[in-house]
């Protein structure tokens, strides 16, 4: 805890450093991906994360929580990535590390965004109420597999994708799986 302000402030706090770590991820690792390399924006991202995993050991706690045990794999995963940049200078092998550990990184945030938003916002809950229910429903996107393949750039629209879940639909790229085979 900070040290003159109340867990709202601080909760606060780290809610907007997150989604402005999320935010400059989503800005930077695509760009990235692309062969451009915007530093100010994996700036960004590397602070604000790492304020956001700093900032999420403040809350007060007993034992060993997922949300302690996620904050030290996104710390020791941006230690990688900051070594990578800082040290290594993305010379050699550096650059993939840095690309996978920050992926990785952006990867947490998101997870514990999709946890805490099913865990705090009312219409979310009313989809799993129990938190325990499965991830996917009758409409769902085919595969997050087939989702990755489909955004890539194809040399026809007449490539269509396997779907990798129980349908055996094939699937245009970019369309939804509805479930059921085609």
């Amino acid at each position: 805890m900070i040290p003159g302000s109340s867990i709202e402030t601080l909760l606060a706090l780290h809610v907007v450093v997150s989604l402005i770590g999320i935010a400059s991820g989503l800005v930077a690792l695509p760009a990235l991906g692309a062969g451009r390399w915007l530093g100010h924006w994996h700036a960004v991202f590397l602070v604000t994360t790492a304020a956001t995993s700093i900032t999420g050991f403040l809350f007060p706690f007993s034992g060993i929580t997922p949300a302690l045990v996620v904050g030290a794999i996104s710390v020791l995963t941006l230690a990688i990535a900051l070594a990578a940049l800082r040290v290594f200078g993305l010379r050699g092998r550096a650059g993939p590390a840095y690309a996978v550990s920050a992926t990785f990184a952006l990867y947490l945030n998101l997870f514990v965004l999709v946890v805490q938003s099913f865990l705090k916002v009312p219409a979310l809950q009313s989809i799993a109420p129990t938190q325990t229910e499965a991830p996917s429903s009758s409409r769902r996107p085919c595969c997050w597999r087939q989702a990755w393949r489909s955004a890539q750039p194809r040399s026809s629209a007449r490539d269509r994708l396997p779907c990798h879940c129980r349908c055996g639909a094939r699937a245009l790229p970019g369309k939804v799986c509805n479930g059921s085979p085609s």
